[in-house]
């Protein structure tokens, strides 16, 4: 694993704690409360981490997995790294934009 590869997965460990930590049965009731109420900012800045930090583990795992992907230059890995991140991202706000929109017409009704 390169140095680049490596760094971008050891900056990704805080975030992925913080999440587990976040969606832990414990204190999930209070992480929904908190993405219901989550200024549109601070909510978009939390899913681009969240995607990026999703797309560097998947993207490794998916080096693990298949013994093609092994030989991958740096360069490549981190284009499929980036394309994943923004895929990650769209779904991520779309799939909030339509919780957030169901959530605000029960509270309406």
């Amino acid at each position: 694993m390169s140095r680049s590869r490596r760094t971008a997965l050891i900056l990704t460990a805080p975030y992925l704690l913080l999440a587990g930590l976040a969606l832990s049965p414990a204190s999930f009731g209070g992480f929904l409360e908190a993405v219901i109420y989550l200024d549109s900012l601070y909510l978009a800045v939390w899913i681009l981490f969240g995607a990026a930090a999703s797309s560097i583990v998947l993207v490794e795992l998916l080096r693990a997995c298949i013994p093609a992907a092994a030989t991958w230059p740096d360069r490549r890995h981190f284009a499929i790294v980036a394309a994943g991140w923004v895929i990650l991202a769209l779904v991520q706000s779309y799939f909030i934009w339509v919780g957030r929109q169901m959530l605000s017409q029960s509270h309406t009704s």
